[in-house]
């Protein structure tokens, strides 16, 4: 399973952030950023596996192609700007961590606004308003 290999990955790059801290201070923020960017890359071969199991459900249920490209697009979105965050907590900057979070969250609304304003149409039809 591929979650032993990210836990062995950000195990190993974390003790030897430790073992480094008091020798030289930004080899741990290297091996840090190295073990995260190895499991960020992980987690794409398991977004490969989800991205498929969503177009086997689009097959199936008939649901449009654009509505599986914002959720692929929502998907990466938060991998990416959690990512980015962490990684600037690292480096002891929370403001502009949390920067990364706000951008990362109207990044999402702004995605999800089509699916919504599709939604209150098909309610607004069925109800007749």
């Amino acid at each position: 399973m591929e979650i032993y290999k990210a836990a062995l990955i950000g195990i190993a790059g974390v003790l030897f952030g430790l073992l480094f801290k008091g020798y030289r201070e930004e080899y741990t923020l290297y091996l840090s950023l190295t073990a995260g960017i190895l499991i960020l890359f992980l987690a794409g071969t398991q977004l490969k596996e989800v991205a498929e199991a969503v177009r086997l459900l689009q097959e199936n249920l008939q649901i449009e192609d654009s509505y599986i490209r914002i959720l692929m697009k929502m998907l990466l979105v938060t991998y990416v700007g959690q990512f980015a965050a962490a990684v600037c907590r690292d480096c002891n900057n929370s403001v502009v961590a949390g920067q990364i979070e706000l951008f990362a969250r109207l990044t999402l609304a702004a995605l999800g606004m089509p699916v919504f304003v599709a939604l209150l149409q098909l309610v607004t039809d069925i109800l007749g308003v």
